[in-house]
């Protein structure tokens, strides 16, 4: 997934962007309760078991310490409102998924774009 840090204080904006059949897998945080809010495409949260699927407009609360993972069948543009994000927050039930988010993450600085530029409104 492309994550877009947008705003992390207190509280934090995200905008997270999957192309189609791309999979984050199952993992939970102990500190941050999070938001999701779809904004184009199509969301398949799998939130502590149960399924949901989530359209443009929908919006589901994950609350903290519970266990998610997020998948997209047509692609999806969703974000992420939560309390404050912490690098060292994220439990992931694979132990193939390195602590180490700098081995499996590529960090975006200052990203400014608008949907209007890839025709998505």
């Amino acid at each position: 997934a492309i994550v877009i840090d947008c705003i992390n204080r207190k509280y934090c904006k995200k905008l997270i962007i999957q192309i189609p059949n791309q999979f984050h897998p199952y993992h939970y945080h102990k500190r941050k309760e999070e938001t999701f809010q779809v904004l184009w495409g199509e969301l398949l949260l799998n939130l502590e078991g149960e399924n949901h699927i989530l359209k443009s407009g929908d919006q589901i609360v994950v609350g903290q310490g519970k266990k998610h993972s997020f998948t997209t069948k047509t692609g999806v543009i969703f974000e992420e409102i939560s309390t404050t994000h912490h690098g060292n927050d994220s439990f992931y039930d694979d132990t193939k998924v390195y602590s180490d988010k700098s081995f499996r993450k590529t960090k975006l600085d200052n990203a400014l774009f608008t949907f209007e530029q890839y025709d998505i409104i």
